[in-house]
């Protein structure tokens, strides 16, 4: 069976891998007790929340596009995904 370029992306190790070590990345960023007083590091952790917000955009547009959008709302994991994207998006919006 012949498999499309954008499966083997979306199914890739090393793109999932990627994807968990971003996750742990902003995990522990949450856990600086310290960051009100670090003005620079709390603006350099603005920016990356945004760059990782993006990161979870353009993994749920590979996926879904790889998938279907029908079977991508199957899985646990990508439902997972769609809801960390939509609340990163909310939060950004309404953010001052």
């Amino acid at each position: 069976m012949l498999v499309s370029p954008k499966m083997l992306v979306a199914s890739s190790c090393w793109v999932t891998n990627s994807f968990v070590m971003t996750i742990l990345v902003c995990g522990q960023a949450i856990e600086d007790v310290n960051l009100p007083q670090r003005k620079i590091l709390k603006m350099i952790l603005k920016y990356m929340d945004k760059m990782f917000t993006v990161i979870f955009v353009c993994e749920m547009i590979i996926k879904m596009s790889a998938y279907g959008f029908k079977k991508y709302f199957t899985d646990a994991w990508c439902w997972l995904d769609f809801v960390i994207v939509i609340v990163s998006r909310y939060r950004h919006t309404t953010e001052a």
